[in-house]
């Protein structure tokens, strides 16, 4: 599935510890239909993955639930290390709807997570291109 692994571990720390979280991303520039979603659910007293594959929630509840996107070149240039999430939403490079409040709250653990994609190597290619 593309990006895949960007979406698994980008996700995985915008989850709340109180819900099974769903969250949903895409590279925008491949369309909806690479759209991925990551179930994260409390387990130990962390956020674990119960899920990550095709969406199959069919309503996000924004209360915890995030949907994210960008072009693939700049989910490589955030994988890189060369911005964090927080200037890549002030300047509309990665697109959010979900909890912003609650997603203040990680950016810093979010922002190390998200240069770990960046140091495996991924396709770029569209899966239908």
């Amino acid at each position: 599935m593309k990006y895949a692994s960007i979406a698994l571990a980008t996700l995985a720390v915008f989850s709340t510890a109180a819900h099974a979280a769903p969250a949903l991303m895409n590279a925008t520039d491949c369309g909806e239909a690479t759209q991925t979603e990551l179930k994260i659910v409390p387990k130990d007293g962390k956020a674990m993955c119960a899920y990550g594959g095709a969406v199959q929630t069919t309503k996000m509840e924004y209360a915890y639930d995030y949907t994210m996107h960008a072009t693939t070149e700049k989910w490589t240039e955030m994988g890189a290390g060369e911005y964090g999430p927080m200037k890549a939403m002030m300047f509309g490079r990665l697109k959010f709807v979900g909890p912003k409040v609650e997603a203040m709250t990680v950016m810093g653990p979010f922002e190390t997570f998200l240069k770990l994609p960046g140091k495996v190597a991924f396709d770029k290619a569209c899966p239908a291109k």
